[in-house]
């Protein structure tokens, strides 16, 4: 008689007398298998439950090289982040619901160095928008493909 490999539960074969003890340890292998299943549940449905009330959403855009308040890089949530984050290639973002501005990093390889700069941030519903007079610093240089990770908390 072969097992199974996970289990190692019995498989017969037509020459194979099938005997009760046989499907009795299969069965308790089964239940234990299936016991431990839920436990493992239980215990991951716990673990969640203390992770905080933090809602998590991401996205991408592609920039349009364009810049100022004519032209803003448009940011829309499914709700007011409490806080978001834009990474493009070259530059970082960090903004919030709560604030005006959002503070941006750009790497310059030309020079080896980082510059940091605000860009001005206003919110209409769940639509940011971002402005400044620098492509970078609005983060949305042309073509280049900017991915935003945005916390909520989960009781709004």
């Amino acid at each position: 008689m072969a097992e199974t490999s996970n289990y190692q539960l019995n498989q017969w074969e037509k020459t194979d007398r099938i005997q009760m003890e046989d499907f009795n340890a299969d069965n308790l292998k089964t239940d234990q298998a299936l016991a431990k299943q839920r436990d493992e549940l239980v215990a991951l449905t716990a673990a969640v439950a203390l992770c905080g009330n933090c809602g998590i959403e991401q996205f991408s855009y592609v920039g349009k090289g364009t810049t100022g308040s004519a032209n803003p890089t448009r940011l829309t949530f499914s709700k007011p982040p409490v806080v978001f984050f834009v990474r493009g290639r070259r530059a970082l973002g960090l903004g919030s619901k709560s604030c005006s501005g959002i503070t941006v990093t750009v790497y310059d390889s030309v020079i080896h160095g980082a510059a940091i700069g605000e860009c001005k941030l206003t919110w209409s519903g769940n639509t940011a928008a971002l402005v400044s007079s620098d492509v970078d610093f609005q983060l949305n240089t042309k073509d280049e493909t900017y991915h935003v990770f945005a916390l909520f908390a989960k009781d709004q």
